[in-house]
């Protein structure tokens, strides 16, 4: 299982908060294959699409993550579902293990809106959810 929280940024001033995750259990058809590997990493992907919109959806990845003395380090090549190469991630952080790996993932957008409005966005969001 694989889960992930992002900030995403357009050239068109657009922005949005996105959760990823990879979980064999969902309907997402995530798989991961790969040797073990446990850590806790921050990454930075660029991808070709236009808006953060475009994130959204089922996306494959093929990557790898290893240990660099107590520093682990990866790189993945992000693929659409047609399998067009829409990107590409590389991480960093702490951890244990090496692992080559392919999973499906599933991303969904948790809040959206225009980067000039980023933290009155955010506000409403959080405003919202402590008042249910």
């Amino acid at each position: 299982m694989s889960f992930s929280t992002c900030i995403s940024f357009d050239s068109s001033g657009g922005f949005a908060i996105q959760s990823t995750k990879a979980n064999i259990f969902e309907d997402s058809g995530g798989v991961v294959i790969g040797a073990c590997a446990v850590g806790l990493s921050s990454t930075a992907t660029v991808t070709k699409c236009d808006s953060v919109d475009e994130l959204e959806g089922i996306f494959t990845n093929i990557g790898v993550s290893g240990n660099l003395g107590p520093i682990s380090v990866g790189g993945e090549v992000n693929f659409a579902s047609d399998w067009e190469p829409v990107g590409g991630t590389i991480s960093t952080g702490i951890g244990a293990g090496v692992d080559v790996h392919m999973s499906g993932t599933k991303t969904k957008s948790i809040i959206k809106g225009k980067t000039k409005n980023f933290f009155s966005d955010i506000g409403k969001y959080l405003l919202g959810v402590f008042a249910k």
